[in-house]
C-alpha cells in the first residue's frame, strides 16, 4: 500500500501479475534462485533436474 497526498492508502499501481519461469535448458540446479526467492516458492534439490516454481505462493 502507498499513501496519496491526502494520507489515504491506495493500492499498488501494478495491474498485471508477474509470471516467472525457470528454463529447464538453462537451469544448473545451483540453488541461487531458491535462496533468492523471498516467497519460498521455488523447490528442487541441488544437482538434480530443473527446479519448479509453486505458482500458489
Amino acid at each position: 500500500m502507498i499513501k496519496n497526498g491526502e494520507e489515504k492508502p491506495t493500492t499498488n499501481p501494478v495491474t498485471a501479475p508477474y509470471r516467472y519461469e525457470i528454463s529447464a535448458e538453462q537451469c544448473r540446479s545451483c540453488d541461487r534462485c531458491k535462496k533468492a526467492c523471498k516467497a519460498g516458492a521455488i523447490r528442487g534439490e541441488r544437482g538434480q533436474a530443473a527446479y519448479l516454481i509453486d505458482e500458489e505462493k
